[in-house]
């Protein structure tokens, strides 16, 4: 079933699994999303979309897991916001992305923190803030199955990203844009395509 309308929807689940079965926000954007934000283990997935191509999914503050949430898992191809967004779970799990799939805000921070993203295979990554100064994190690293492309693109934003591909897990990367403020890089790049990184860049400590 799907979700819409400008409320805020708060799930707390406890231990409890949580399946979103169907499109959140795809006619009628929600007002905030929170889903186990402050406690529970539980697995949380999302089968279908948040928002679609001509609608944002949640107008204000996302907040999907917390450091212990066991899993994460995105079926859908587009992830829309307009709010800062974060998505958390525990740091030996990871956020799975099932197809190819887009995560946009307008110009809003999105951060993926504590865990990994996962590429399945031919799920190509893109996570885009638009023009606007929304800062990107991926706390975890990005590993794929066989050279999937990831392009993270902050606008004027600042970019933060942990290791990325191992092998010939990942294709192509582009970070930046020819507006992107700094970009730190926390871990080794590993791709067996181009690597194009565009604005400003700190080698932190392990990259």
């Amino acid at each position: 079933h799907s979700i819409d309308g400008g409320q805020t929807l708060t799930v707390a689940s406890g231990a409890g699994n949580v399946t979103f079965t169907g499109a959140i926000g795809a006619t009628t954007g929600l007002g905030g999303l929170s889903v186990n934000a402050s406690s529970g283990d539980g697995d949380i997935t999302f089968t279908s979309t948040i928002g679609d191509a001509d609608t944002i999914g949640v107008v204000g503050i996302t907040a999907v897991g917390n450091s212990t949430t066991a899993d994460m898992d995105f079926g859908g191809a587009i992830y829309k916001f307009d709010g800062a967004t974060t998505f958390t779970a525990v740091s030996t799990g990871t956020m799975d992305m099932a197809a190819a799939v887009a995560f946009t805000t307008a110009a809003d921070n999105i951060e993926f923190a504590t865990a990994g993203i996962a590429l399945a295979d031919g799920a190509n990554l893109n996570i885009d803030t638009a023009s606007g100064a929304g800062n990107i994190t991926v706390g975890g690293a990005i590993t794929g199955v066989s050279v999937e492309t990831v392009t993270i693109d902050a606008g004027t934003g600042t970019t933060s990203v942990a290791a990325i591909g191992s092998s010939t897990q990942i294709g192509a990367l582009s970070i930046g844009s020819t507006h992107n403020g700094g970009i730190t890089l926390n871990g080794a790049i590993v791709t067996d395509g181009a690597v194009t990184i565009d604005g400003p860049v700190t080698l932190a400590t392990g990259a």
